[in-house]
């Protein structure tokens, strides 16, 4: 099929500077591609006619496989395919205006069908239209269907020409660049103003994704992947990423071990163009996913790196400092808003924490202990309690001292944690004696299991200053039965019965008594 030139849409041998997709992908950022006519380009062109004395002129720009005009002095098609254009020819030698002053006898062009065909073209001069940053974008050119040749003042004259659409063009750029600034300090200053609520890390992580994806953009979407020390593992607590749910998300991310790990070791960013080429070929996410490129920021508190966060392309990209530089502000205050949370969790954690044996204190346990009691009453669940203390522990105190004391009091705390299920619910519940609240747990359940405690605990041996030392446990069992009022009377059972495993001799487990 032919277009309005007579030129075949596709012709793959065509030259390209090195730089192709950089170039390209600067050229969309500008916006100017499909954009309407404007005043101050068609100006240009007609003063670059004019002066060349030639019928045609163009400010041309070259996409993937297109030729598009953003401006056009005597000709009336919007485009033609990239593959006949002799702009590409132009850009190859960016510092200079490239001239074909006969296309019947140029080889590369005789045979173009802009020659053959309309607009049959015999003469060409092209002036590459270069950014600060080094990248050709296409070109003010003249056309004629005569051959013939510039004189210096006309050569001169399509140079100055051409630096004013070059100003045009980056002009365009900074009030974009300035515009996009803004957009992205507000988002910042916005993010700010959520960092001192810790109770809404999510909602302040879904945010920065939602930021990047926007502003950076991201056209594959944004991830923070936290890294996990119990579980060591990653998860995606955050993500716009399409077409992938947070499962499964979180199991491929878990086994990955190439960038996101890395970023973690490093502690530095890492950037990806082309996924192609990326050393860390170990993650598939990306692949399946039909992402093309990233960039991974590390998230810092107190200079370790606690995740990651990643902004994905469906298409390879080069990403610009400023895009890095933007991410890591935004890390930056996602490392600021986890630390807030983890010292509000820590504080909160301290305040029903015994500090020495490090399972809950009286306080905390009674406030759980009451919920728990509630629900097996409405519910008519089993629930019983052990309330344990270390036999003549003032003795051992008195004997070996305080520090070997603490030592004891500890290793029986995780003695019984170790044993414990998960809903169960493990308490110093003052000095020596400790509390055991178990859910679901009838009185035979709860009494084997403080028969199993006992046993546990009985064969310990402490070194004391050299010589090995043991202990051992008495251990009182009640149940909630259809006769227990409150709490306070089903901890008082368990205490009864605690007081009489102490008479019988110690170190024995005694159950409430039925009546």
């Amino acid at each position: 099929m032919m277009n309005a030139t007579g030129a075949s849409p596709q012709q793959l041998d065509f030259p390209k500077p090195e730089n192709d997709s950089q170039r390209i992908e600067f050229l969309k950022k500008l916006n100017l591609l499909d954009s309407a006519n404007e005043k101050v380009f068609d100006d240009l062109t007609f003063l670059a006619a004019h002066i060349c004395e030639t019928p045609i002129s163009l400010v041309s720009l070259l996409d993937n496989d297109r030729q598009w005009f953003k401006s056009k002095y005597g000709l009336s098609v919007e485009e033609t395919p990239r593959s006949v254009a002799f702009c590409n020819y132009a850009i190859l030698e960016p510092d200079e205006v490239f001239v074909v002053e006969d296309a019947h006898a140029d080889e590369r062009f005789a045979e173009n069908p802009l020659v053959t065909g309309n607009p049959h073209i015999r003469f060409y001069a092209g002036a590459p239209l270069v950014t600060q940053n080094g990248l050709a974008l296409g070109t003010l050119c003249v056309i004629d269907r005569e051959p013939r040749e510039l004189d210096e003042q006309q050569m001169n004259a399509l140079r100055a020409l051409r630096r004013s659409v070059l100003a045009e063009i980056e002009s365009r750029y900074n009030a974009k660049q300035l515009s996009q600034l803004f957009e992205r300090q507000s988002a910042l200053a916005e993010i700010e103003l959520t960092i001192n609520k810790p109770q809404e890390l999510s909602a302040l992580l879904d945010a920065i994704v939602d930021t990047t994806t926007r502003l950076l953009p991201a056209g594959g979407g944004s991830s923070i992947i936290l890294w996990q020390p119990e579980s060591k593992s990653f998860t995606v607590s955050a993500s716009t990423v399409s077409n992938q749910s947070p499962g499964f998300a979180t199991s491929r991310v878990r086994k990955e071990k190439g960038a996101t790990r890395w970023i973690l070791e490093q502690k530095k960013p890492m950037v990806v163009s082309d996924i192609s080429k990326d050393p860390f070929t170990a993650n598939r996410m990306l692949v399946e996913s039909n992402l093309k490129a990233y960039a991974g920021v590390p998230l810092l508190v107190e200079g370790n790196a606690i995740g990651v966060l990643y902004a994905l392309e469906n298409e390879p990209r080069s990403f610009e400092q400023v895009d890095i530089d933007f991410m890591i502000s935004l890390a930056n205050r996602a490392s600021a808003a986890i630390e807030k949370v983890q010292l509000f969790e820590d504080i909160q954690l301290r305040s029903i924490m015994d500090d020495l044996t490090g399972v809950f204190n009286r306080r905390h346990f009674f406030e759980k202990a009451e919920v728990e009691f509630q629900r097996a009453r409405r519910y008519q669940h089993p629930i019983s309690i052990i309330i344990l203390d270390i036999d003549h522990f003032k003795r051992f105190n008195d004997r070996f001292g305080h520090i070997h004391g603490d030592h004891a009091l500890k290793t029986v705390a995780k003695t019984i944690q170790d044993e414990i299920r998960s809903p169960d619910l493990l308490s110093r519940y003052g000095g020596e004696e400790f509390c055991i609240l178990l859910p679901e747990t009838e009185l035979d359940g709860a009494s084997a299991f403080a028969e199993r405690i006992r046993k546990k605990v009985a064969g310990i041996l402490l070194d004391v200053d050299g010589s090995q030392e043991s202990l051992t446990i008495s251990l009182g069992v009640s149940t909630l039965d259809p006769s227990t009022p409150n709490l306070i009377e089903l901890l008082d059972q368990a205490d009864d019965a605690l007081y009489r495993a102490k008479r019988a001799g110690r170190n024995r487990v005694q159950t409430v008594e039925i009546t």
